[in-house]
């Protein structure tokens, strides 16, 4: 209902909250985002790597080609292509590089423009905020893992007329790209809700994923031991995929761990987000 008084309008109404009220976050941010040069770079990173698992999927379906597929284990099946896609360093790396380009600067750029008091003087809860900055990492975050995988199953269908697959290989490509989208999400907004410096966001976060490699790689030489593996991304990220996907050479229990443990620090991230959040609206 408006009113008019002396020429002026007022609302006299009552604000509604929407079934869905992180939605315009999400959008607006998704746009955003897709503008930066750095996610473009990425964007396209992961067409080139999906190219050349293309390719192979293409070979193997091509009976005249079929000694490259029984020399090359990494070829051998669906199940073998999607290990080999998920498990590497290059894909691992990606996805670093687009939750930097995606979610650096979503918090921090609020932080900066002192935005977010305009967010909470909506109807927008504090998990509406968080989960519309984390649909946009997980946005990006799945066209360059779900969506490949997907396309590499489809794929071999079509090429191949004897193509079987179980359940368990999609299941596999679902459940690892939400856990790790869920991950580098959580760990990028955290690292962003406390600094307005979306470059100093940028430098944490790769202080992080080089320093726990070179930790975890000096004490696992000292003390032979994988457990440690908790300490770095690119190991957890790396072994969560060995779980899913099976090792060439065997189930491993530090597999596992590093399934368990990549879910509870991104919940723990996420609360300790949740806190950080709760200060800023406060403010």
């Amino acid at each position: 209902m408006i009113i008019r008084r002396r020429g002026y309008f007022r609302w006299n109404g009552e604000l509604k909250r929407a079934s869905l009220p992180w939605i315009p976050i999400w959008r607006e941010g998704i746009y955003h985002a897709f503008s930066k040069k750095l996610l473009k770079a990425t964007l396209i990173m992961s067409a080139l790597q999906l190219g050349f698992f293309v390719i192979a999927v293409y070979i193997t379906s091509k009976p005249e080609l079929s000694f490259i597929e029984e020399n090359i284990e990494a070829l051998s099946s669906i199940t073998s292509i999607l290990r080999t896609f998920y498990v590497n360093g290059y894909l691992i790396f990606t996805l670093l590089l687009l939750s930097l380009a995606a979610g650096s600067e979503l918090i921090a750029g609020d932080l900066k423009t002192n935005a977010v008091a305009l967010y909470f003087s909506r109807p927008l809860g504090k998990w509406d905020y968080i989960a519309g900055k984390m649909s946009i990492i997980g946005f990006y975050m799945l066209c360059v893992t779900l969506l490949p995988g997907l396309i590499l199953i489809l794929l071999k269908a079509m090429f191949s007329p004897t193509f079987t697959m179980s359940m368990l290989s999609l299941f596999s490509c679902v459940a690892f790209s939400i856990i790790v989208s869920l991950f580098f999400s959580s760990l990028t907004l955290l690292v962003s809700s406390l600094t307005d410096n979306g470059r100093f966001v940028g430098v944490i976060i790769f202080v992080l994923y080089f320093l726990g490699l070179a930790v975890y790689g000096a004490l696992n030489g000292i003390f032979k031991s994988e457990i440690f593996s908790f300490l770095s991304i690119y190991e957890l990220v790396k072994r969560t995929g060995n779980l899913l996907f099976g090792r060439e050479n065997g189930f491993s229990y530090f597999d596992l761990f590093a399934f368990f443990n990549i879910l509870f620090q991104s919940f723990f991230f996420i609360f300790l987000l949740y806190s950080q959040v709760s200060k800023m609206e406060k403010k």
